[in-house]
């Protein structure tokens, strides 16, 4: 039986180099918000072309957490509509109901597979407050299109871009610096897979990096003062020390895999 996806033979060749990186964790002391999650929350910033990202729990959290940001912030409240594509995955549609508010489902387009521009402005109501872009397949959706519509609209755009990791467009600009806030995935099945979950949010937007990096702490940015209704939603340290040695490869592996094959070692 041939594997769809052998996780272990991808991750082999870091073997050697994985363990070492444990080794320096574990003697490091610095298991929750250490030191490797602020050198990984810098470099991925830097990778996407943002100004901030924050390492949280994975994928869901990462979303779940721009959305409440941005209620904490005043600019969405409970039962506003998100528009969303109809053929994203569960946790794209559980972020928006999980944080009180409506998703609205729109039809992707037939060609690409992303969200439609054309019908998703078809959809906009006086209750839309916000639009999900999901980058699916490595392939971004009409971004362009997506922030007219948006400044049309006065509509808050986040993307979904757990699979998406270093898709670029034609100006080099890298998905996670096309909207108001970005949300990546971790899992072990992606491009830039953690060896367990792992999540990002990056975004330009100062104000709702602040209020974020609270919410995925207890609500707390000082030890034992919660001044937020908070939750548990950072990223493991250990995960973070694991991203940090295989971002170093993202690009190259991105090539392969546009061009049909693997790199000679996996």
């Amino acid at each position: 039986m041939i594997k769809f996806l052998d996780i272990h033979k991808i991750n082999n060749r870091f073997e050697e180099e994985l363990k070492n990186e444990f080794h320096t964790f574990l003697n490091s002391g610095q298991y929750i918000l250490g030191d490797a999650l602020k050198q990984f929350e810098a470099v991925y910033a830097n990778y996407c072309g943002t100004d901030y990202c924050l390492g949280v729990s994975n994928g869901l959290d990462a979303l779940t957490l721009i959305f409440n940001g941005f209620k904490t912030l005043g600019r969405l409240k409970a039962g506003d509509q998100v528009i969303v594509p109809a053929n994203t995955y569960i946790a794209s549609v559980l972020s928006i109901i999980n944080s009180g508010l409506e998703p609205v489902l729109v039809e992707p387009c037939e060609k690409t597979y992303n969200i439609s521009a054309t019908e998703l402005e078809k959809h906009i109501t006086k209750k839309t407050k916000a639009v999900m872009a999901v980058h699916l397949y490595g392939q971004l959706a009409n971004m362009e299109l997506i922030k007219d519509l948006a400044r049309k609209y006065n509509l808050i755009v986040i993307e979904d871009a757990a699979q998406s990791h270093g898709a670029m467009d034609t100006n080099g600009n890298k998905a996670g610096n096309f909207s108001n806030a970005a949300a990546f995935s971790f899992y072990p099945t992606k491009n830039l897979g953690a060896l367990g979950d792992a999540g990002a949010v990056t975004t330009n937007d100062e104000e709702l990096y602040k209020i974020i990096k609270k919410l995925r702490n207890y609500g707390s940015e000082k030890k034992y003062v919660s001044e937020l209704v908070g939750f548990n939603n950072r990223m493991d340290e250990l995960q973070a020390v694991f991203l940090n040695m295989k971002l170093k490869f993202l690009d190259v592996d991105n090539e392969f895999f546009l061009e049909g094959e693997l790199p000679s070692d996996i």
